[in-house]
């Protein structure tokens, strides 16, 4: 009770005090210095390279040399709270270095960033390169090395881990920053990972949901394995498939029920909204909920 009064009088006191400003009458430490400016890409660009530059102080201090895989390729890997294992922490944070670490390599010289304090760009690639490894090695498709929890990630053939194909898209983005670095073999382990990934979603119908989880975001990240595949492999056999699943998943990554039957007219040379739309990923008011989240208003 005691407290409650003197609470009480505190608040009473504050218009004496001083504080009774509005949020119109106190001066702003960001007012004129961040400002809706557009930057300008160039400008964009070169923010973010020297952002993430900045970030491999960090990534060098997770990053975990692990011997060799059955071949004798020297791997490794960053790591996680789940350090190395076959889960989304250690898998998802591996593959996502993997690709930042090989941007920053690709692009960050030709741009004349300077890296941290004890950081180079052979160590940014070099880790790149072993995290790469650690990643096709440790994939069930190829099996060239178990994860720290001796075990296997990712979906092969009829084994399907949810969420494998997010993680293996980092991977694909990786390879392609640095195509020119890789050997033979790791091109053709990667080929395998990918295309396993990529294979499995033609086995599928895309997923659907409405109350509580629309599978709109799942339907959104799956686009991302096939549209890669396609890109790396465009003269595999599957590669036409691939990318006719890729437009179906991508049709419903945002959906209404009407698009079933309506036909814009900038559907030129396309299949039928009939032959895509397989659900509803948001209200008429333009709402949509993933993973059991409140509605979003998309705009």
């Amino acid at each position: 009770m005691m407290k409650k009064t003197l609470l009480t009088g505190f608040m009473a006191l504050l218009p004496l005090l001083g504080f009774s400003q509005s949020e119109n009458n106190v001066s702003s430490p960001t007012e004129g210095v961040i400002t809706y400016d557009y930057l300008g890409e160039k400008g964009i660009q070169q923010t973010s390279i020297e952002m993430l530059a900045k970030f491999m102080q960090y990534a060098k201090s997770i990053y975990v040399t692990a011997g060799t895989n059955s071949r004798g390729t020297s791997v490794g890997y960053f790591k996680a709270n789940s350090a190395g294992q076959n889960n989304e922490d250690g898998v998802r944070t591996n593959a996502d270095l993997a690709m930042l670490s090989a941007f920053v390599y690709q692009y960050g010289q030709k741009h004349g960033v300077s890296l941290p304090s004890g950081v180079t760009y052979q160590n940014v690639l070099d880790m790149a390169l072993g995290a790469i490894r650690w990643a096709y090695s440790t994939h069930r498709s190829t099996q060239l090395k178990t994860c720290t929890n001796n075990a296997y990630w990712g979906t092969s053939g009829t084994t399907y881990v949810w969420e494998s194909s997010l993680w293996t898209e980092s991977l694909g983005f990786a390879t392609w920053f640095l195509k020119d670095k890789l050997t033979a073999n790791d091109l053709l382990y990667i080929k395998k990972v990918i295309c396993a990934e990529a294979d499995y979603e033609l086995t599928r119908n895309v997923p659907t949901g409405y109350a509580g989880d629309t599978k709109a975001e799942e339907n959104g990240w799956e686009t991302n394995v096939l549209a890669i595949a396609c890109a790396l492999y465009p003269d595999e056999a599957n590669a036409d498939a691939w990318y006719a699943k890729m437009q179906s998943f991508a049709f419903n990554c945002y959906s209404l029920l009407s698009d079933a039957t309506n036909e814009p007219s900038w559907m030129v040379n396309l299949p039928r909204n009939g032959m895509w739309v397989r659900t509803s990923t948001t209200t008429i008011r333009y709402r949509t909920t993933t993973i059991s989240t409140p509605p979003i208003r998309m705009w």
